[in-house]
């Protein structure tokens, strides 16, 4: 997306336990901070998210790919979730429209303040796979991912690549 200012990955997965009960959870995210959830999934603005590119907590904007450790796929094998969401531009909108003059008398009735991000999600789970890993699961049979965003399923939902 052209107007992305930062990103943020992440994955909760899981491992079934004895007699299928709930076994260990994973969690892991793309910051380098080691920031995880809160307000990374919220409507943050293009100063809020400035900062947190420049300190590793958000990936860069011209992120094209985030390695997955191995050992999150290897210890959450029977069911993963990933998101993956890119903040953009912010909008402000009055109406009616502020005058040319400054000194001319402005009878504002509303103003809007307008956040763009975009969010994407897949979730995977034995025998299954639902939202974007769909239309990878023929493709998934005869390759291996390489470990782009999300092992190379969110490559393919972006369009930077099958993952294979």
């Amino acid at each position: 997306m052209p107007d992305t200012t930062g990103l943020v990955a992440t994955i909760f997965g899981s491992k079934q336990g004895p007699n299928g009960q709930m076994g260990d959870m994973v969690m892991w995210s793309s910051s380098a901070s080691r920031q995880f959830g809160g307000g990374l999934s919220d409507w943050l603005s293009p100063s809020q998210v400035a900062p947190l590119v420049k300190d590793k907590t958000l990936l860069a904007p011209e992120t094209t790919q985030c390695l997955v450790p191995a050992e999150v796929l290897r210890d959450a094998p029977d069911f993963r979730m990933g998101t993956l969401t890119a903040f953009g531009p912010e909008e402000d909108f009055s109406y009616p429209p502020r005058p040319a003059d400054a000194k001319a008398r402005w009878d504002l009735q509303w103003t809007a303040r307008i956040r763009h991000r975009s969010t994407t999600s897949w979730m995977e789970a034995q025998g299954m796979t639902m939202g974007t890993a769909n239309s990878q699961q023929a493709e998934q049979k005869k390759c291996k991912p390489k470990g782009g965003l999300f092992g190379g399923i969110a490559g393919a939902v972006t369009g930077l690549g099958s993952g294979c």
